[in-house]
């Protein structure tokens, strides 16, 4: 784990949980994009998404858009693409919350503008840190 070069939290209004993990996926690889990073490692806790992936297809005509970018995306930035615990991905879930809540995108460019709670996640995720849920 490194420092947090930049972060986005987006807001996909009324869409399933397939569509917006699809869509949050696409609009990460292309922020990586933007900023210059090749070869990044982007984790999921949605078997489904990850298996989408792997199969370079979505079986619904809704997620075959964002497939088609996201199969762009790979061929171009070669991300390695890994499946994590919904523990390890408390950072996503809680820019994922934030969106709804606000119910608007938000983009943060390194730690000093992330919010106070995001801040404490990923430098719990950086040490190592246990996570107990319940």
């Amino acid at each position: 784990m490194g420092e947090v070069v930049a972060g986005f939290a987006s807001f996909y209004g009324d869409c399933s949980n397939d569509i917006v993990e699809l869509r949050a996926l696409r609009d990460g690889l292309k922020m990586c994009e933007r900023l210059g990073y090749t070869e990044i490692q982007a984790n999921s806790d949605s078997t489904a998404t990850i298996m989408t992936v792997m199969k370079g297809r979505h079986g619904n005509w809704k997620g075959w858009y964002w497939m088609q970018e996201i199969q762009v995306l790979i061929n171009r930035i070669k991300p390695k693409i890994s499946f994590t615990y919904r523990e390890g991905n408390r950072a996503a879930d809680y820019l994922a919350s934030l969106a709804c809540e606000q119910k608007r995108d938000l983009v943060f460019h390194g730690e000093n503008q992330l919010p106070q709670e995001l801040r404490r996640i990923t430098r719990e995720e950086a040490l190592g840190l246990a996570v107990i849920c319940f």
